[in-house]
């Protein structure tokens, strides 16, 4: 069994994708967005996904998909990280009802639910990082290297472990621990790792230093160190102490900070591509009259996901303002 997945939408010579009126800016989105499945059964969903068992319909997928684009349209990315999608057709979907998204890739490993990236540029290469305890697959980390207008951008997109207390902990190790070896071979490249991590960016704070944790805010342990300060060796900048947004999860009430973009020292030195912005949609509607995140609801047949989405944006001089 292939271990990726990529399909090429090649545009036409005649064909010309206006990015934005954001000359020399590339902006991100990374999104959770809420075991997203199609409408054709496979085997694989979760059962409440089932279409046979009635528990779900072509008709419910369609209603998921608009309100997810209405969202990403909002924001108009030109590259998109997606977690929990069911596969290639979730992003087929994605693209038929977006503008410009000619790009895609999904990988393809055992499991119901599947990473995705939809770019408006090209795709150079892609790879997949298998992490394994023991013999056992664990969710892999999706690679894509992006060619922007004769400048490569590395993107890994993630999702680690969720949490079950420090019991889960040495699952989300293993995913730091690859994560780590893999940068070490791309220290010379521009590496931007986005997705859900299942762990704050202050993991180790929050469980008072008890255990070393997949991501280390200020200190140096197994998992990977990620300050907002000056990067020293082997560690990621995260924007998130530094932002005005609470967070893009809520748990048991809390805000949480699951959801990052993790940047390497070469997209802070401003010799191609450099860090420019980060923020969260948290947009009113986005939220219900609690204040709660407005999640799907296949029973009311209501909602988005119950993640916000979180977009960053880069810059360089030598992006254009179009794709032609």
């Amino acid at each position: 069994m292939k271990s990726i997945i990529i399909i090429l939408l090649v545009l036409s010579t005649s064909c010309c994708i206006q990015v934005k009126n954001r000359p020399n800016e590339v902006t991100i989105m990374s999104w959770n967005v809420q075991n997203l499945f199609d409408g054709v059964d496979n085997g694989q969903e979760y059962p409440e996904f089932s279409v046979s068992s009635g528990k779900w319909s072509r008709q419910l997928y369609e209603l998921r998909l608009k309100n997810l684009v209405k969202i990403i349209e909002f924001n108009d990315p030109d590259i998109i990280g997606l977690q929990e999608i069911e596969g290639l057709s979730v992003l087929e979907d994605f693209s038929s009802r977006l503008k410009g998204y000619s790009y895609m890739v999904s990988t393809s490993s055992p499991g119901a639910i599947q990473l995705g990236l939809l770019s408006k540029y090209p795709i150079k290469r892609t790879g997949i990082l298998k992490t394994y305890n023991g013999d056992r697959l664990l969710r892999p980390i999706l690679e894509v290297s992006l060619d922007i207008d004769g400048n490569e951008l590395i993107i890994m997109n993630n999702h680690w472990k969720s949490k079950v207390g420090s019991f889960s902990e040495h699952l989300r190790l293993k995913s730091s621990s690859v994560l780590k070896k893999r940068l070490e071979e791309l220290k010379d490249k521009e590496v931007l790792i986005l997705g859900d991590f299942n762990e704050n960016y202050n993991e180790y704070q929050r469980v008072y230093k008890s255990f070393d944790t997949g991501l280390m805010y200020n200190n140096m342990g197994k998992g990977i160190t990620v300050t907002d300060g000056i990067l020293g060796k082997n560690e990621l900048y995260t924007p998130w102490p530094k932002s005005t947004f609470k967070g893009s999860y809520k748990y048991k009430g809390q805000w949480e900070t699951i959801d990052n973009f993790f940047l390497n020292s070469k997209l802070l030195d401003k010799e191609s591509f450099y860090f420019n912005s980060f923020i969260v949609d948290n947009r009113d509607f986005l939220f219900d009259k609690s204040g709660n995140i407005k999640k799907w609801y296949t029973d009311f047949k209501i909602g988005f996901s119950d993640h916000l989405p979180i977009i960053l944006t880069l810059r360089s001089e030598g992006i254009k303002t179009n794709l032609e």
